[in-house]
């Protein structure tokens, strides 16, 4: 239940924030890895979705 509250509150940040912190998650395997999701739950990807997350915060603070 916690796990679905963390998501609920990350969705309402930005875009990818909600799919890195699903991705950490998947790899500490504090959710169940699911038929086609299996490839969220490797640390390269959760590096990755992560990266474009901190992109997205660093782009949003750059004015224009």
């Amino acid at each position: 239940m916690d796990m679905i509250l963390l998501l609920g509150v990350v969705t309402g940040m930005r875009s990818m924030t909600a799919i890195a912190a699903l991705s950490w998650a998947a790899w500490l395997a504090l959710v169940p890895e699911h038929g086609w999701a299996t490839w969220i739950a490797h640390l390269v990807v959760a590096i990755i979705f992560t990266v474009c997350a901190l992109g997205e915060y660093v782009a949003d603070t750059l004015p224009r």
